[in-house]
């Protein structure tokens, strides 16, 4: 699907589902011959419609979002972790790709895009001279708020750490700002990873900033809120992401403070004011006497904050997120030694205006014109393939744009497909996560079986082996959630019975000759609910018939991990070691801890099997890393279900069945 025209992506899926034209065109508004020429690219179709026409072809956002990361030239969460895991060769490959889509930067997004690849090929140790454009284009998109993504982060994490004095300064306001505008109240509209204010902080804190520490306050505090939603879903997994980046943040931040003042007039001194970019290289690099100078006034402070941090870098090891281990560890001895400032005294970024977004987050003229304005874009900037006057109608309400024109705005305002969710992706756990967000966390009663209810009632029509699966998935999360509340589990078996989740899902798999994204998504949310046999049916059924390649998504190894739990408790020797070959085609997550933490989960419960003279070691190391889940989730040791936690539940269910096999082998040997 690579190198598939957004026509073409359409025309494939829909023949994938086995749906005829006159199908997918029922009641959307448009012909089947429409549709055709859409799919060969010949016209456009408006927003409207197209959503229709998703309903009709169950494409949903995250089968959309896949094709979209898969464009020639597209940014994506690839990036940021090939620049957090050193992988030059995977950001070069990925920065020629986006020069070949874009060879004449149209946009101001587009040549952000270019920069921060540029920066983040640059090794941390032979720093970028930045000029005042250069700065300025950064800060005109580094704008916390709705459609913040990874394209974003990036740009925080690679190119601000070669910041002047200025921009760290107006960019750490931004962010303290953006902090204060939450509360528990409307801590769940919130976008931002707390991970991004750690990022800000590090050259924050290299440069002994004054704005350093503010920052630091402002994430801990909004670290806290979000995590104070106990939310399953979105913001729950960006919480155990970020978790431990915050923690290390924090720990750096209690050893430039201890330093004190002399440690922070050592580094001032390397200051210069930079009018060339010869002048800012020498700034930057920290050449000649300053450098020597903070070297050795934060001699004594490294070796007690790497003392402090060195249990949190072995804790990320054990759970396989080993690129942030070695980037948080090399970030810290930066950190530590300091960075002299420089001056961008010609620097002029622009205002950020406290106007909330429009109550709507999505596809609309209201939201475009709002995100453009606080970009400072101008109307030129992003009518990409129409007038500006055009783009003026359209944020006036005056006009609509087709499809395909809508995806080019989009990428103008480095906006992710989320922002078309609302207009045609609308699925039920979103509403279920909205609904569940506005209820007491400690409400298992109910205001929580109402907003249950309410959410089931969203599910769609249909009797569809796709509607079916969807169904399940919707319950098996739910019931997850439930769970995840405290509920009791014979008042959760009432509402979810286990044994209907699985039925209801592996009927559908079993009617589907083609598995898309979104059905291994769906499968996801339903496996723990399955038995060993029903999750091997499964997993031979993701990799038999999916369209894509599973082993390059998170989720098929959370669903290898989920599989393995099953037969672990089974004691199914033969297909834990099948499994655990088979699991070699998987490319695990090394950078966030909700991913990496299901290879983590996988390979130690096998070993409990396949290295049973290891297995009191393999115990003590998931209990352990079950620890170290509560502790960056701040969640009671006694609920196990809480973001999918399998080592709580490896310690609780798999080691004891383990330890129950190996007993029964050493009697069957006697």
């Amino acid at each position: 699907m690579t190198a598939q025209t957004l026509g073409g992506f359409f025309r494939q899926f829909r023949k994938d589902r086995g749906i005829t034209l006159e199908a997918a065109t029922a009641g959307a508004g448009c012909s089947p011959a429409a549709l055709s020429r859409f799919e060969r690219d010949q016209n456009d179709l408006s927003v409207a419609t197209v959503g229709r026409l998703l309903a009709n072809l169950q494409l949903t956002a995250h089968d959309f979002l896949a094709y979209t990361r898969a464009r020639p030239g597209a940014m994506t969460h690839e990036a940021l972790a090939a620049f957090i895991a050193g992988d030059v060769a995977a950001l070069t490959a990925q920065q020629a790709a986006f020069a070949k889509a874009h060879p004449r930067l149209e946009t101001p997004a587009a040549a952000y895009t270019a920069l921060v690849y540029r920066l983040a090929l640059a090794p941390a140790e032979q720093p970028v001279a930045l000029t005042t454009a250069q700065e300025q284009l950064l800060a005109q998109f580094l704008v916390p708020g709705p459609g913040w993504h990874s394209v974003h982060t990036l740009g925080l994490a690679a190119g601000v750490r070669f910041g002047s004095f200025e921009l760290l300064d107006a960019l750490a306001e931004r962010f303290i700002n953006y902090a204060a505008e939450f509360d528990a109240t409307n801590i769940a509209q919130s976008a931002v990873n707390a991970s991004d204010f750690a990022w800000l902080a590090l050259p924050l804190l290299a440069t002994r900033h004054p704005q350093a520490q503010p920052v630091v306050a402002a994430m801990t505090r909004y670290h806290r809120l979000r995590r104070d939603l106990r939310q399953v879903g979105v913001i729950g997994v960006s919480v155990l992401n970020s978790a431990p980046i915050v923690t290390a943040v924090q720990t750096m931040a209690a050893a430039v403070a201890a330093a004190g003042s002399a440690d922070a007039a050592a580094i001032a001194s390397g200051t210069a004011a930079v009018g060339t970019a010869a002048d800012a290289s020498a700034s930057a690099t920290g050449t000649g006497a300053a450098a020597s100078t903070i070297a050795a006034t934060t001699a004594t402070g490294t070796i007690a904050a790497t003392a402090a941090l060195a249990p949190q870098l072995e804790d990320l090891r054990l759970l396989t997120a080993t690129a942030l281990a070695d980037y948080l560890e090399a970030a810290q001895a930066r950190v530590l030694a300091g960075t002299p400032r420089w001056h961008d005294r010609g620097l002029a970024v622009h205002a950020v205006p406290p106007v909330a977004p429009p109550a709507a987050w999505a596809f609309t003229g209201a939201t475009i014109g709002w995100l453009r304005r606080r970009y400072h874009l101008s109307l030129d900037d992003v009518a990409v393939a129409w007038s500006p006057a055009t783009q003026s109608r359209f944020e006036n309400g005056k006009t609509q744009l087709g499809f395909r024109d809508a995806c080019a705005l989009a990428d103008a305002l480095l906006l992710q497909v989320k922002i078309f969710y609302a207009n045609l992706f609308p699925l039920p756990y979103t509403d279920l996560d909205a609904r569940l967000a506005a209820v007491d966390a400690e409400d298992d009663g109910p205001q929580f079986l109402a907003a249950v209810a309410a959410a089931t009632a969203q599910l769609p029509a249909g009797g569809s082996p796709r509607t079916t699966l969807a169904g399940a998935a919707f319950r098996g999360r739910t019931r997850l959630a439930m769970e995840g509340r405290g509920i009791a589990e014979d008042r959760c078996e009432r509402f979810f019975p286990r044994g209907q989740i699985a039925a209801s899902a592996l009927q559908a798999l079993a009617a589907m000759p083609r598995g898309q994204v979104s059905d291994m998504i769906a499968l996801l949310d339903c496996l723990t609910w399955f038995n060993a046999a029903e999750v091997m049916t499964a997993w031979r059924w993701l990799f038999a018939r999916a369209t894509f390649e599973p082993g390059r998504f998170s989720a098929a190894t959370d669903a290898a991990m989920q599989t393995m739990s099953a037969l672990a408790k089974a004691a199914d020797v033969p297909n834990i070691k099948a499994l655990r070959e088979a699991a070699a085609n998987l490319t695990p997550d090394r950078l966030w801890v909700a991913y990496s933490v299901a290879f983590a989960s996988l390979d130690l419960t096998a070993r409990l099997y396949l290295a049973p003279a290891d297995q009191q070691a393999t115990a003590a190391t998931i209990a352990r890393c079950d620890r170290t889940i509560h502790g960056y989730l701040d969640e009671p040791a006694s609920n196990l279900s809480f973001l999918c936690n399998m080592f709580a539940v490896s310690a609780v269910d798999e080691v004891p069945a383990a330890a129950e096999w190996l007993a029964a082998q050493g009697e069957a040997a006697k």
